[in-house]
């Protein structure tokens, strides 16, 4: 009798991308800013708001990416920094771009017939490379576009139901301990990312793939 599939849920940036926090130092390094301001900047955008917060906001889709990046840009000023707001936070995470030995790990799960989820935060919807995601992903889950945001369980659980795999055959990869957590929660084999190799030296135990480390 043929086993149940397994499924893999990943998530975009600092996973199948550098880290965040490269891409923001990159900014800050092109944009003649001192290092630590995006941060500093996005930590007063959340500290500063009166009820839910921008940060949740717009990775839910419910703030205008325009309106956020206005938003940013007020607190660079707040700092003493004049920052351009048209398409402040494409530049902010623009050295992001696909790279690294995950990818061809999600391309040995999903040629080996584990299904495969992307489960990404996003701020805006647009900075994704659909065609690459969809050439390894069955499912590509953008915050923005459903609604709704790691670490909040009906997100994973949507990722679950879209492939069809419940969460204890699933195995979830983060860079983010909170998102961790919450999948762990769910009976998930859940990765806290931090290097390359030992990720998919995991998940190839628990997925049964042969991947070259």
């Amino acid at each position: 009798m043929e086993e149940d599939p397994k499924g893999l849920l990943v998530d975009y940036g600092g996973v199948l991308t550098p880290s965040v926090g490269r891409s923001f130092r990159d900014f800050e390094e092109a944009s003649g800013l001192p290092k630590g301001t995006v941060f500093t900047a996005v930590r007063a955008a959340y500290e500063h708001a009166e009820g839910d917060d921008p940060i949740s906001r717009v990775e839910r889709g419910e703030l205008e990416i325009d309106d956020f990046n206005e938003l940013l840009a007020e607190e660079f000023a707040a700092q003493g920094h004049e920052v351009d707001p048209d398409g402040l936070a494409r530049r902010m995470f623009a050295g992001m771009r696909p790279d690294g030995l995950m990818w061809e790990v999600v391309r040995a799960a999903h040629d080996e017939g584990v299904r495969t989820a992307l489960v990404s935060n996003s701020w805006g919807v647009d900075g994704y490379p659909r065609d690459r995601l969809e050439e390894v992903f069955d499912a590509v889950l953008v915050s923005g576009e459903v609604g709704m945001r790691k670490p909040d369980p009906a997100f994973f659980e949507l990722a679950t139901d879209t492939i069809g795999v419940p969460p204890d055959r699933c195995a979830f990869v983060d860079d983010l301990d909170r998102n961790v957590e919450a999948a762990r929660e769910l009976g998930m084999l859940a990765i806290h990312h931090t290097d390359p190799r030992e990720t998919a030296a995991a998940l190839s135990d628990f997925l049964g793939l042969s991947v070259e480390l």
